[in-house]
């Protein structure tokens, strides 16, 4: 996995056009974690929004991931899936990355031939 402090791939705009929040607005991601993990690329990142209206406004910092095919003319994993995982409000930044890494090796767990393939290459976690 690599990082970048800023949104050099502009995954800004695909964020937002799919942003799971209903009234989200002035959206930034920062802080990106990228890399190839079994065909698809990952990308773990901050989402920084507003949320509220008038006076009530504040801005929200959450950890988000996205994945495609590195292939694009492969379907996704579940048309169902959400295209964008927001780990929980109201944890501190730092526990909701630690969610979105739970959360990635839960999907790899229910994947076997992911994770036949960790095996053989002797990986263990899904951000190693």
């Amino acid at each position: 996995m690599n990082y970048s402090p800023l949104d050099q791939f502009r995954l800004t705009q695909r964020v937002i056009r799919d942003f799971p929040v209903p009234g989200a607005a002035n959206i930034r991601v920062q802080d990106l974690i990228y890399g190839l993990v079994h065909n698809r690329y990952r990308y773990v990142f901050t989402a920084e929004y507003t949320i509220g209206v008038l006076s009530a406004k504040r801005r929200v910092q959450r950890a988000g991931a996205l994945s495609e095919p590195r292939d694009a003319t492969l379907p996704p994993l579940d048309s169902a899936e959400e295209p964008i995982a927001l780990a929980p409000a109201g944890l501190p930044l730092l526990d909701q990355y630690r969610m979105l890494r739970l959360d990635a090796a839960r999907v790899l767990l229910n994947n076997p031939a992911a994770v036949a393939v960790q095996s053989q290459k002797g990986i263990h976690a899904p951000f190693d």
